[in-house]
């Protein structure tokens, strides 16, 4: 394994586990301090809000500057964003901190998806699924250990220590990673160099990409906000440690698939297995709210990422990739990450409004609208010679030794 890769698969599993810890908590502190639904709506919308183009200048900028730069940025801001954040009280405070910590993340998942990019083209779909497996993995148990010592630290100390986390994933990757030239690709030879035709220059395909992601990202921050463990804990009357549980087992049923069934996406149906998977995620989320038992609801409910998410995720990824053009690659996927998230800011208001009526209409809505995707994905023009059709080189079967030696031959 290359050393870069190898860095960055550390550095996933540092961020997994400190958001896993964050995205648990924050919610509960939010209840902690007395905010109704409504106010966590705003903390949640304000800072997707404001942040939402950070992707298209950062990724500009990266094209220009380099990629490391903007990703050890990324790091040290989110370790600010969650040790500042048991300090605020308010809507405001808690709305620009968050929205520190959105800007981090995304500019962290742009650049990310770009570096291993250019460290293997025909890997990348198995590294991009891998990394993310790594990363939910630890988010999973950053879940757990949340879970557990939420009630005995409390929230305001759980989230200091996510930020410490975080630090320790900036002091890594800053010192170990080796930024190196991106190859190019001759004309002709990439996807992205053919059918273009829609405003802002990008691919016809990464169009269709970007608009179903929209759609997808409204539906699924419906009930991927602050409203999913409040789901179990509300409708169930479930305790912290139980709804722990259940979102450990969230973050594990993304995680594995694609830490170990990304590599055998090679020489498959992509389009047809995005439009499939996509489908499952919204069937399950939409069943999952009209089970009347906690048990039964929490295991329908968590197939909507082992068999939805837990695929479409690196084939989505490895799409926009590959229509990405080569000379503005930080710009293309900034901007379609940056129009696709305009979803997320709506479904935090829309959660809040529709919880305030019902705790189960959220994850019915959210499955809804996931669903509306589908007919989306339809219209792409896939081309089977313009995906990566090698198998990648094994990430997990590799000797950790090689990945300081020097790294594999370039591809």
């Amino acid at each position: 394994m290359k050393r870069n890769i190898f860095t960055i698969f550390v550095v996933s599993a540092l961020f997994g586990f400190s958001f896993g810890v964050y995205d648990f908590v924050l919610p509960f502190y939010l209840s902690d301090r007395g905010f109704s639904y409504a106010r966590m709506a705003n903390v949640f919308a304000l800072s997707s809000a404001s942040v939402v183009f950070v992707r298209v200048v950062m990724g500009r900028l990266s094209d220009v500057w380099g990629r490391k730069s903007f990703y050890s940025a990324s790091l040290l801001g989110s370790a600010v964003a969650s040790m500042l954040t048991p300090s605020a009280a308010s809507v405001p405070a808690l709305a620009a901190l968050k929205a520190l910590r959105e800007a981090c993340a995304l500019t962290r998942d742009t650049m990310q998806s770009v570096l291993l990019y250019a460290e293997s083209r025909t890997g990348f779909l198995n590294f991009i699924g891998k990394s993310r497996g790594l990363e939910f993995l630890s988010q999973a148990g950053g879940t757990l250990a949340a879970g557990l010592l939420l009630a005995a630290w409390g929230s305001p100390k759980v989230l200091f220590t996510s930020g410490l986390v975080f630090a320790g994933g900036f002091l890594i990757f800053s010192t170990l990673f080796r930024e190196r030239p991106e190859e190019s690709v001759p004309e002709g030879n990439n996807g992205a160099n053919s059918a273009r035709g829609l405003s802002l220059g990008m691919n016809r395909n990464l169009w269709v990409i970007t608009i179903a992601a929209g759609v997808m990202m409204l539906g699924i921050s419906i009930s991927h906000c602050f409203i999913m463990p409040l789901f179990f804990a509300r409708k169930f009357h479930a305790d912290e440690s139980l709804v722990g549980i259940v979102m450990t087992a969230h973050r594990l049923s993304l995680g594995v698939p694609l830490l170990f069934f990304s590599g055998r996406l090679y020489g498959r149906n992509l389009k047809g297995l995005y439009m499939a998977t996509v489908a499952v995620q919204g069937l399950t989320t939409l069943a999952s709210s009209m089970i009347p038992h906690f048990w039964i609801a929490s295991g329908v409910w968590l197939l909507h990422d082992l068999f939805g998410a837990g695929v479409w995720v690196p084939i989505q990824s490895t799409l926009i990739q590959v229509y990405a053009r080569d000379d503005s690659r930080g710009l293309d996927v900034g901007t379609s990450l940056a129009i696709s998230s305009l979803g997320g800011v709506v479904g935090p208001y829309i959660a809040g409004w529709l919880a305030s009526a019902s705790i189960s209409a959220p994850f019915f809505v959210s499955g809804l609208i996931t669903l509306a995707a589908v007919p989306i994905i339809l219209l792409l023009r896939v081309d089977p010679q313009e995906l990566p059709s090698e198998p990648a080189e094994g990430v997990l079967g590799r000797s950790v030794r090689t990945a300081f030696s020097g790294g594999e031959r370039r591809r």
